[in-house]
């Protein structure tokens, strides 16, 4: 539902920010994939960081990323690296599951989550996904390298 809001250019910390004390109250425990998704990408998107929901998000979106599918995967990779959620753990699985679903990414998601990877403090990660993905097949489009690139050239890592 805020995603909606979000998407429209709807802020309001008040609203931002009840979803922030129910999710401390619930702990996000029956959130289904695509709404931890929706959730983290659409506080990212209003730029309101609440601490507390990222650290339950993240706590629960480790627990469950199996379950989530690409498009999911790749708006909360987004989300957490947009809020500059730097959790080594999170960023961890979310490098596993990517490459373990590299298959289902379309250009946009692919993208999405090597840019995600690369804000990490190594963009080890992302270099990975981009070889994993070439390894079975999938087209790393010019776009998705030069995302890659130029992250890495902005944060001065060529020599």
């Amino acid at each position: 539902m805020y995603s909606a809001f979000a998407s429209e250019g709807f802020l309001s910390e008040a609203l931002f920010s009840a979803v922030a004390e129910e999710a401390e109250v619930t702990r996000l425990r029956d959130i289904e994939p695509q709404n931890l998704a929706n959730t983290v990408w659409a506080f990212a998107m209003v730029e309101i960081w609440e601490g507390v929901l990222m650290e339950i998000a993240s706590s629960r979106a480790r627990g469950t990323l199996r379950e989530f599918n690409a498009q999911e995967l790749a708006n909360t990779a987004w989300g957490f690296a947009k809020a500059g959620h730097a959790s080594e753990k999170l960023f961890a699985t979310l490098a596993i599951a990517a490459g373990q679903g590299v298959i289902g990414f379309n250009m946009q998601g692919l993208g999405m989550t090597l840019w995600a990877l690369s804000r990490h403090e190594s963009p080890q990660d992302a270099w990975t996904l981009v070889d994993h993905a070439k390894l079975i097949g999938v087209s790393v489009s010019p776009r998705c390298s030069g995302v890659l690139l130029m992250e890495c050239e902005q944060r001065r890592l060529f020599g």
